[in-house]
C-alpha cells in the first residue's frame, strides 16, 4: 500500500511538471507572438502588425498579454489603418472575454470614438455612461457623462442629453466639477431643437443656478446669434445684451458690439439713435476694448445714415482727437472734408482738403483729395490755386481716373 501511494505520488509530480511545461510553452509561445507584433508596428508595417495581434489574440486566448493584442490590434486598425469596423470587433470581443482587464477602460473610451466615427452617438453615448458607472465617486465618472451628453447632442437625441444631464446634476449637484457646464450643453440641446418652451426652462434652471456665471453668459450668446440667423433682432438684441452684463464671461464686449449692431435693424424706420447709444456704451464700459475706434466710425456712419452731417463731422474729429495714431486717420480726414463738402461748407471742405494733403501726403484717398480741393478751389473764384493742383494730380497720379478728370477740367479753363 505504502509503495503504490508513493507510485501516485510520483504520477501526480509528473503530470504537474507536465502541466507546468505546457503553461510555460503556451505563454513562451504567446508573448513572442505578442512581440512579433509590437515589432511589425514599430516598423510601421500596420496591414501585417494589425493581422499579427489578431492572430495572437485569437490563438492565445486567456494569455497575460491576449486583452493587450486586443487593445493594440484595434488600435492600428482604427488609427493608422481607418478600420473602424475591424477594430470594433476587437474591442467588443476584448470586453467580453477580458471584462476585469485592467485596460478595459482605455478600450472602453477607443469604442465610444469608434462609434461616434461610425454615426452611432447613442451607442457611442451608453459606452461613455458604462464607463462612468466603472468608475463611481472619482472625476473620471464626471468627465464620462459629461463626454455622453456631448455624444448625445451630436446625435440629435436630445431629450437623451437633458435626461443625462438632471440625471447628473441630482447626483453631483450644480456644484460637481461638470455641473454648469452640462446645463449650458442642455440649453444649447434645445436650442438645437427649436423647443421654445424646453429652451425657457433650461436657461431657468441655469440662471437660478448660477446667475453670473460665464456658463451663462455663453448660453445667452448662442441664443441671440440664433435670433439673429432667424432675423428676430428684437430679441437677439435683448440677449445680446444680457450677455454683454455677465463681467465673467470674457465675450461681453462681443456680444454688446453685436446689440449695437442688431438693434438699428430691430425697428422700421431703422433705429440709428439706440444704435449710437450702445456703441458709445461700448465704449464706456470696456475701455480697453479691440473696437473703440471702430466703434466711433460706426457712429459716424449711422450719422451719416440718419443725414445728420454736423453729428457725423463730430464724431470724425473725436476719432482723430482720441485716435491720432490709427493707421485709418487719413481716410477719417478725408471723410471730415468730404462731409464738409457734401454739408455745402465749402470755406471748412477746402481747409479740410489742405490739411488731408499735407499732414498724409502717402495717403490713398491723395488723388481724389486733390481733385475735389482743385473743383472747390475753381468753382470759389480761385482759379489760379486750383490749376497747379490739377497738374500735380495729372503727374503724380497718372493713369487713374481722378488724373482724367483733373486733365479734362484743365482743358476747360483755358
Amino acid at each position: 500500500m505504502q509503495r503504490s501511494l508513493s507510485g501516485v505520488a510520483v504520477l501526480c509530480v509528473l503530470v504537474a511538471s507536465m502541466v507546468q511545461a505546457q503553461d510555460e510553452t503556451f505563454y513562451q509561445k504567446g508573448y513572442a507572438a505578442y512581440q512579433a507584433a509590437a515589432q511589425l508596428r514599430t516598423d510601421q508595417q500596420f496591414d501585417a502588425a494589425a493581422e499579427a495581434f489578431e492572430a495572437m489574440a485569437r490563438d492565445f486566448p486567456g494569455h497575460d498579454y491576449a486583452d493587450d493584442a486586443h487593445y493594440l490590434g484595434g488600435y492600428v486598425y482604427a488609427h493608422n489603418l481607418k478600420q473602424d469596423d475591424k477594430a470594433v470587433a476587437l474591442w467588443e470581443a476584448a470586453i467580453d472575454k477580458y471584462p476585469q482587464a485592467n485596460n478595459t477602460l482605455n478600450i472602453m473610451g477607443q469604442l465610444a470614438g469608434a462609434y461616434a466615427r461610425q454615426g452611432d452617438n447613442a451607442k457611442a453615448a451608453q459606452m461613455y455612461l458604462d464607463m462612468a458607472d466603472a468608475s463611481r465617486h472619482t472625476t473620471s465618472e464626471e468627465n464620462y457623462r459629461y463626454s455622453a451628453v456631448h455624444q448625445y447632442r451630436a446625435g440629435k437625441h436630445y431629450d437623451k442629453v437633458a435626461e443625462a444631464v438632471d440625471a447628473y446634476i441630482e447626483h453631483f449637484g450644480v456644484e460637481g466639477t461638470r455641473g454648469l457646464d452640462l446645463l449650458q450643453l442642455k440649453v444649447q440641446a434645445q436650442l438645437d431643437a427649436d423647443d421654445r418652451t424646453a429652451l425657457a426652462a433650461a436657461v431657468k434652471q441655469l440662471e437660478e443656478a448660477a446667475p453670473e456665471s460665464a456658463q451663462l453668459g455663453a448660453v445667452y450668446y448662442s441664443i441671440a446669434n440664433a435670433m439673429r440667423q432667424q432675423k428676430d433682432f428684437v430679441r437677439s438684441t435683448q440677449f445680446w445684451i444680457k450677455a454683454s452684463e455677465i463681467t465673467a464671461y470674457t465675450n461681453a464686449h462681443n456680444a454688446l458690439w453685436n446689440a449695437a449692431s442688431d438693434v438699428v435693424q430691430s425697428g422700421d424706420p431703422p433705429r440709428y439713435d439706440d444704435g449710437i447709444g450702445l456703441y458709445r456704451r461700448y465704449m464706456e464700459q470696456f475701455p480697453k476694448g479691440p473696437y473703440r475706434a471702430q466703434a466711433l466710425l460706426q457712429i459716424a456712419d449711422l450719422h451719416n445714415r440718419n443725414n445728420n452731417a454736423n453729428a457725423r463731422i463730430e464724431t470724425y474729429r473725436e476719432y482723430l482727437k482720441t485716435f491720432h495714431d490709427a493707421a485709418q486717420a487719413d481716410w477719417v480726414t478725408y471723410q471730415i472734408a468730404l462731409s464738409m463738402q457734401q454739408a455745402k461748407q465749402e470755406g471748412f471742405a477746402i481747409e479740410a482738403y489742405k490739411k488731408l494733403i499735407q499732414t498724409y501726403p502717402q495717403s490713398q484717398y491723395m488723388d481724389e483729395a486733390l481733385l475735389n480741393l482743385a473743383r472747390m478751389l475753381a468753382t470759389s473764384g480761385f482759379p489760379d490755386q486750383a490749376r497747379p493742383l490739377y497738374m500735380k494730380l495729372i503727374k503724380d497720379h497718372e493713369g487713374t481716373s481722378a488724373a482724367d478728370a483733373a486733365r479734362q477740367s484743365l482743358s476747360t479753363m483755358r
